[in-house]
């Protein structure tokens, strides 16, 4: 099942985008979801659905589509995002929000049908585990590879991220251990579970960790050294 939405204020190109999509699909035997949105304040309020595949207009009123894309980013790494604009000399923007692909206006099947197949082969390749963390303002995926470590602080949860930036979220460490104890994470302590592929160094009873050094606790040091061999020696996430 692929979740799709389309951001586009224009009724008339709003449906021939949800007519293309349906082709495509309907020619494919792929079964979908549709849902379409005529603002990006719409689409962005209390976003929590997973949405496999986002077609955005960018010349969008009150908040355009590259505004409504960056903070689509920092809720959502991994949804494929394609731009369709008339306006092309954006289309070298598109980079700094991870887009798959950009169309220009009128939409032509062709172009269409395009973006939808690389769309599908972008997800044939991400195997990557996500976990859903609930946050002061609400609920959003984070992919396990981006994740270096999460902390426990303060009776929350802090899922450090490899671009250094840091979501703060509720829980307890038990519940991220589940989620992501099968996508190559540790719990090396109390405080701690660590994302093994961003270890850099162990040493006697610390661990380096996408550039921080956290505590390993003294029965759980075996442990780790085991697990980061395991993992090194054949794990594929």
């Amino acid at each position: 099942m692929t979740n799709i939405a389309i951001v586009e204020d224009n009724d008339a190109e709003a449906q021939a985008l949800a007519d293309g999509i349906k082709r495509f699909m309907d020619g494919a035997k792929e079964k979908y979801t549709l849902r379409r949105f005529d603002n990006a304040e719409a689409f962005l309020e209390n976003y929590s659905s997973r949405y496999d595949l986002v077609f955005m207009d960018i010349r969008l009123p009150m908040m355009d589509g590259m505004q409504a894309a960056e903070r689509l980013r920092k809720m959502d790494g991994d949804a494929a995002l394609v731009f369709v604009t008339d306006m092309a000399q954006l289309a070298s923007k598109g980079y700094k929000v991870d887009a798959l692909d950009f169309i220009v206006k009128p939409v032509s099947y062709d172009e269409l049908s395009l973006a939808l197949m690389r769309a599908r082969e972008r997800a044939s390749r991400m195997t990557d585990v996500s976990v859903m963390v609930q946050t002061a303002g609400s609920t959003i995926r984070l992919g396990a590879k981006k994740i270096s470590y999460v902390e426990v602080y303060n009776h929350k949860l802090i899922y450090h991220l490899g671009t250094g930036d840091e979501v703060e979220a509720y829980g307890q460490l038990k519940d991220a251990e589940n989620a992501l104890g099968g996508a190559g994470f540790f719990k090396c302590s109390r405080c701690y579970l660590v994302n093994l592929r961003y270890v850099t160094a162990v040493r006697e009873f610390t661990v380096d960790v996408g550039g921080d050094e956290l505590q390993v606790s003294h029965p759980k040091r075996k442990e780790l050294l085991a697990a980061i061999a395991a993992y090194y020696g054949g794990s594929s996430v």
